[in-house]
């Protein structure tokens, strides 16, 4: 309940009204820690492309457009781009922070940015498994903080064309690594970035 307690008193009221929705604690190879589910609300600027582009209308459209960026000599970055363009937005980033207990206030925080195709249970799947990267890095004794992306899992969804983005994602990502300090006392940050999520760190 410590961190329910740190989380109440750093947190501001309108993250805790957006939905401190989980409180959890378990137990990994003698290694005792608790994981909070949340939502942050992140206001971003970003500089983003205007593209002329329209929603793909079925599966055909969309396999075409995804042959055609992918075809050797492509030219439809230049048939679809209009410029640069901005987006002003705050979004609803569902967040999980898990902390081992005894976490020193010098400690690690691990930020981790999964890939274009997942979500935040990349680094955190198959309870006890080799392959979990969150709960090897708990044992490690570092807290670590998991997200879903903008568009991906229980994050707002914004326009997937105009709007989601590596500006946005890169911002979005930003303004989560400066609310940390509000959530927990650490020593230092490690980015951590998987495939597309590699961009963003």
């Amino acid at each position: 309940m410590a961190l329910l307690s740190l989380l109440s008193s750093k947190v501001s009221l309108s993250a805790l009204a957006v939905g401190l929705s989980t409180f959890v604690s378990n137990t990994v190879a003698q290694t005792s820690f608790n994981c909070t589910e949340f939502f942050v609300p992140v206001s971003i600027s970003a500089q983003t492309v205007e593209l002329n582009l329209g929603s793909p209308h079925n599966q055909s459209e969309l396999t075409s457009l995804v042959t055609r960026m992918t075809y050797l000599e492509s030219t439809i970055v230049d048939e679809v781009t209009v410029g640069p363009s901005m987006v002003n937005a705050t979004y609803n980033i569902w967040s999980q922070l898990c902390v081992p207990d005894g976490f020193e206030e010098d400690g690690v925080i691990e930020f981790t940015i999964h890939g274009g195709t997942e979500n935040h249970t990349y680094f955190n799947f198959g309870k006890e498994s080799p392959y979990n990267y969150a709960e090897a890095a708990l044992k490690a004794g570092h807290a670590i903080f998991t997200y879903d992306g903008l568009g991906v899992g229980n994050s707002d969804k914004p326009d997937g064309i105009q709007e989601v983005q590596i500006g946005t994602e890169t911002a979005v990502a930003i303004a989560l690594v400066e609310k940390l300090p509000s959530l927990l006392s650490f020593g230092k940050v490690v980015g951590v970035g998987h495939a597309h999520g590699r961009y963003d760190n």
